[in-house]
């Protein structure tokens, strides 16, 4: 269960930005719903959710897991630790699940 730290999760997520076409994202402040208009469902991003995707489309040299783990946690102002960690990966997995983010 979860990410290690070293897989690339994020190249999929590249990818993916580039078709985000499928996906209606409304933002309320620091966190979103995202509307699947192929499968018609709709997802709640929490604030580390939604802080992992904007990261990742603001930061698009960033590619490695520790560069956007660590940029996230700047940007959260959290402390990068192993129940940070725990909750990140989480974060990645529901991105996953949801189409938003490829599988490792």
């Amino acid at each position: 269960m979860g990410c290690c730290t070293n897989c690339d999760v994020f190249t999929g997520l590249a990818k993916l930005l580039t078709g985000l076409g499928r996906f209606l994202i409304k933002c309320f402040k620091t966190e979103a719903v995202v509307f699947d208009t192929t499968s018609g469902d709709t997802h709640y991003l929490s604030r580390l959710a939604y802080t992992l995707l904007t990261t990742r489309q603001t930061h698009p040299d960033e590619s490695s897991y520790q560069d956007i783990f660590t940029a996230v946690a700047v940007s959260l102002d959290m402390e990068p630790n192993g129940e940070f960690r725990l909750l990140f990966d989480e974060a990645i997995l529901s991105l996953q699940n949801i189409g938003l983010l490829g599988e490792t």
